[in-house]
């Protein structure tokens, strides 16, 4: 499975006791049940970008760190992105650039990115 429910869901959590806040406050700040916003962060009910986006804005975080966390297996990287929102910059600044690079990268090989 390339994203992991488990790493996902620590994500989740650093963020949230990052910022200090409880399940019940996360929960009241998305508009969810307790209940439901537990089912969320515990990823039994699969990924929901929509939930994904609003923990983001209920937590003042960055839903970009939190995908690249659970991809890559380091949950914490989520919470360490999230006063900074580094992941949305640089994907911010990916689009900007995208025109100018995309041919090149086609011809790149895995011993150029080495």
């Amino acid at each position: 499975m390339l994203l992991s429910p488990k790493t996902l869901s620590a994500a989740l959590k650093s963020v949230r006791r990052h910022r200090g806040l409880t399940v019940q406050q996360v929960a009241d700040r998305m508009g969810l049940a307790k209940r439901t916003y537990e089912y969320f962060e515990s990823d039994k009910g699969g990924l929901r970008l929509d939930h994904l986006d609003a923990f983001a804005e209920a937590t003042d975080s960055d839903a970009r760190a939190i995908l690249v966390a659970a991809l890559s297996g380091a949950p914490d990287f989520a919470s360490a992105c999230a006063d900074t929102k580094a992941m949305a910059i640089l994907f911010s600044t990916v689009a900007r650039v995208e025109p100018y690079f995309t041919s090149a990268l086609a011809h790149l090989t895995t011993r150029d990115l080495a």
